[in-house]
């Protein structure tokens, strides 16, 4: 190809892209211009941590010792044993047990004799569910949880007379705030094969008497008048 050919071919694309850029142009004008919204800034996320100090744990063979020893002396802990799927709710029950214990191990338990009367028992219930949730596991259910509770050599008020009205403390607190959970309660329960015994609760609000003194005395004495009396005659009062 000659030099007069390879300039016509340089200037007939060169005619081409003034065309093209042309057309692009006016396809710019005709389209309006698209608006990407911009990605929502996501929340932080609160997030829950407990301290994952180890845990002394019974194994399974004293899990089940555990378990016989609290059953036999609160057997209102346990689960329905004339139900058609007994041996379901039994099996169910023992890995609620298990779960449990790994929480009341994991939370600080107070002195010996006193009750945590800050908190009721459903708190610490909440308080283990949260803590079981972070590491992976299920919750737990009130009467494996209070009976772990008592497993564990905690302090309690517990009775098995479900009617007095009293309500459950428990000697738990949360983890470094007392005395780290050990496993000298649970070993002592199955040392002694018993429940430690029930700390003195509480005075119950409902049961406070006022004293004497304080009792509000009324010497005013409102006369009534006579149709209003006991000793009044019958008949309604006379129109004024």
């Amino acid at each position: 190809m000659s030099t007069a050919d390879n300039a016509a071919a340089i200037a007939e694309l060169q005619r081409e892209v003034s065309e093209l850029k042309a057309t692009v142009a006016d396809l710019v004008r005709r389209v309006p211009p698209v608006r990407v919204a911009p990605a929502p800034i996501a929340e932080p996320a609160t997030v829950v941590t407990y301290p994952q100090a180890a845990v002394a744990m019974p194994d399974a063979k004293q899990l089940g010792e555990l378990q016989r020893i609290v059953l036999q002396a609160h057997p209102a802990l346990g689960w329905d044993t004339t139900s058609p799927v007994a041996v379901e709710l039994a099996w169910g029950w023992s890995c609620e047990f298990e779960r449990a214990m790994m929480a009341v191990q994991s939370f600080a338990h107070t002195a010996d004799g006193q009750l945590n009367t800050k908190f009721y028992a459903s708190h610490w219930l909440d308080q283990a569910d949260d803590l079981l949730r972070s590491l992976g596991q299920s919750s737990v259910s009130s009467k494996p949880f209070i009976a772990a509770a008592l497993a564990s050599g905690v302090e309690h008020n517990y009775s098995n007379d479900s009617a007095n009205g009293q309500v459950l403390l428990l000697g738990l607190s949360a983890p470094g705030t007392g005395r780290p959970g050990r496993s000298d309660g649970w070993v002592e329960t199955l040392r002694t094969r018993r429940i430690r015994a029930k700390a003195a609760s509480p005075p119950s609000p409902q049961t406070q008497t006022v004293p004497e003194r304080l009792r509000p005395r009324i010497t005013q004495q409102t006369q009534l008048p006579a149709w209003a009396r006991d000793d009044a005659p019958s008949g309604a009062p006379p129109l004024r």
